[in-house]
């Protein structure tokens, strides 16, 4: 799926919910992906960029991940802001970079970890969103697009 094709598909994606159990099975996957999360994570209200967000950690060995616009349609703050850890940590971990091609990368490293049944909820979160920023500038409403 090329990054425009990809972006369509989120701008024009309506909105969908994912099933009580594809809920259950995203929320035991994200629970084992934090703790398995080998550093310290450290929040901060304020925005952290990539750059900062790599420094910090090659200086410290922590990541620091932004608690700003810590809004989902369907993730509580606490489970939103612990996927947003889990991502860069991937990103960190497999030292893929934050652009494009690195989202989609850290889209295929998150569902190699996690039930084929919530691979769609990452591709959304991921790969979908991040071409639609990529190609609107700016960061789009924040939904779940259900795609092949």
């Amino acid at each position: 799926m090329s990054i425009s094709s990809a972006a369509t598909s989120y701008i024009n994606g309506k909105h969908v919910y994912p099933t009580p159990v594809e809920r259950m099975w995203f929320s035991a996957w994200l629970n084992e992906a934090y703790a398995e999360i080998v550093t310290t994570v450290r929040y901060t209200p304020q925005e952290v960029d990539p750059v900062q967000l790599k420094i910090r950690y090659e200086n410290t060995g922590d990541i620091l991940v932004s608690t700003a616009h810590n809004n989902s349609p369907w993730l509580d703050k606490k489970e939103n802001i612990h996927f947003r850890a889990v991502h860069d940590w991937h990103h960190l971990q497999y030292n893929h970079a934050f652009d494009c091609a690195g989202e989609y990368m850290v889209f295929e490293a998150a569902s190699s970890l996690a039930p084929v049944q919530i691979h769609w909820i990452l591709k959304s979160e991921i790969w979908l969103q991040a071409a639609a920023r990529h190609c609107l500038g700016r960061f789009p409403e924040q939904k779940l697009v259900r795609v092949a």
